[in-house]
């Protein structure tokens, strides 16, 4: 016959073994989403500032247009990206 007090201490640390694990899981699943969530911030800041700068290359560029001199299409890449630029503040305040 077992010893109970053996039989009781490796069903703890079974019980144990498997607390451990859930929790490990846990915080493996914390880290992922808090890295995910990393990823997000740095690749909505470098968007961000790619928009900005191309913005302030094409107010540079048209402002220095004279009178009816200007490249529609210019005009046309301007507007989509503040549209875009407006777009993204947006869903970042919702």
């Amino acid at each position: 016959m077992k010893d109970p007090i053996s039989k009781w201490a490796n069903e703890a640390q079974k019980r144990n073994k498997e607390e451990f694990m859930a929790m490990r899981q846990a915080e493996c699943e914390k880290e992922r989403v808090c890295d995910e969530a990393y990823n997000a911030m740095y690749h909505y800041a470098s968007t961000l500032n790619y928009i900005n700068d191309r913005l302030d290359v094409m107010r540079r560029t048209m402002a220095d247009y004279v009178d009816e001199i200007y490249d529609p299409a210019e005009i046309a890449r301007f507007d989509e990206l503040v549209k875009l630029k407006n777009f993204i503040n947006n869903l970042k305040n919702k």
